[in-house]
């Protein structure tokens, strides 16, 4: 009987050595058990695969969600909500050197030929702070941050976003912090960039 547990602690030893350092602490500790009691090692052995694996799938989804909000906020996605309509009580509008956002207005950003990275201002009012912020320029997440009572913020620009024309910037909260929830704030100001 003592042979057939150590076997399978060994066992487990070995399937769980891919799941990282984690898993091999687990196996080592359960094969040390091993030789204290059969019953005792059934039980350990139950326990660490229910507890590895618990370790395991809640890293890889870190791990997962980490590496799409990075990819989102340094590449940009197209998940964007460019048709959805103002709704909130949060108010917010964008400046640049000509002027504001505000009363519907939409402010010319004037930019060199060679301009790669510039920023406009932001402030925004009546937030949730409990809630991230999407900013989304034109259907693209440009950034993922919080905002609140009274937040004063710069959003930085580059690449099509300093492209001719009229820009759409949105700011959009989630109830549930993703893009998959219903939207409970989103409000919209537009920008126009001439290029000298």
């Amino acid at each position: 009987m003592t042979k057939q547990v150590v076997i399978s602690a060994l066992i487990m030893s070995v399937a769980l050595t891919g799941c990282g350092s984690a898993g091999t602490a687990t196996a080592t500790s359960t094969a040390s058990t091993a030789t204290e009691s059969s019953s005792t090692i059934e039980d350990a052995n139950t326990t660490s695969i229910s507890s590895n694996s618990d370790t395991v799938s809640s890293s890889s989804t870190t791990v997962v969600s980490s590496s799409t909000t990075d990819t989102a906020t340094s590449t940009g996605s197209t998940i964007g909500n460019i048709d959805a309509e103002d709704t909130g009580s949060a108010t917010v509008y964008i400046s640049t050197e000509s002027g504001t956002s505000e009363n519907g207005e939409i402010p010319v950003l004037t930019i060199s030929s060679d301009t790669t990275l510039t920023q406009i201002g932001c402030t925004a009012e009546n937030f949730d702070g409990s809630l991230m912020t999407y900013i989304y320029v034109d259907g693209i997440v440009n950034n993922i941050t919080q905002y609140g009572e009274m937040t004063d913020d710069v959003i930085e620009l580059e690449g099509y976003a300093l492209e001719e024309g009229i820009h759409i910037i949105q700011f959009i909260q989630y109830d549930n912090d993703s893009e998959d929830g219903n939207i409970v704030e989103c409000h919209s100001a537009q920008y126009e960039v001439k290029v000298s």
